[in-house]
């Protein structure tokens, strides 16, 4: 007979291993997890420093060419509305202005995936910005981060540029609330 105590048939692990395996997988799952928050931070910085550059693009292109990037010899002052489409037609030239002039380097650029699908740039009359339809501040030119895919990005944008208030300031969403499921356009006034 064998007993319980014999030490070549071991019943099983002890506490210690137990202890250090769950040590060892908790130190894996905590050092993934700050590993996915400093991507996500990244990315936001990024797409912030990129909202950054093109306000700045958008002041040196009007003071090189004396009028806005995109603008339309009727509109005046006011920027026209960029789509995904080829940018060459007159209310697709926000960004290929631009690029053009040498101040961006691609005339369709896109935040990263885990931002948002696209950018856009318009102004803001009260029907469009009522409608949410590509801006969110009246009666001013803006740059804006459309089919938001991260509600953290917005309130991260918001934070770090403006108030935080997703309805006031140089920065708003298209909602009133930065948890709101509905959320999907955040913009940045550019003048």
């Amino acid at each position: 007979m064998h007993s319980a105590l014999n030490p070549r048939h071991p019943r099983g692990f002890t506490l210690v291993e137990i202890a250090i395996t769950l040590v060892i997988i908790s130190l894996l799952l905590g050092g993934t997890l700050k590993a996915q928050e400093l991507i996500t931070s990244t990315q936001i910085n990024q797409t912030i420093q990129e909202f950054r550059n093109f306000q700045a693009a958008y002041y040196s292109y009007q003071d090189r060419m004396g009028h806005l990037p995109g603008e339309s010899a009727t509109a005046g002052e006011l920027l026209i509305a960029h789509t995904n489409n080829t940018a060459h037609d007159e209310e697709d030239r926000f960004f290929y202005d631009l690029a053009d002039q040498g101040f961006i380097k691609q005339s369709q650029p896109s935040p990263p995936s885990a931002i948002a699908d696209f950018y856009t740039a318009g102004f803001g009359s009260s029907q469009n910005v009522n409608t949410h339809e590509t801006v969110t501040i009246e009666d001013a030119n803006q740059l804006c981060a459309r089919s938001l895919n991260d509600n953290a990005f917005a309130r991260a944008l918001d934070n770090k540029l403006d108030d935080g208030k997703p309805k006031d300031g140089d920065v708003r969403a298209d909602e009133e609330d930065y948890s709101s499921e509905d959320l999907s356009v955040v913009c940045m006034r550019l003048d």
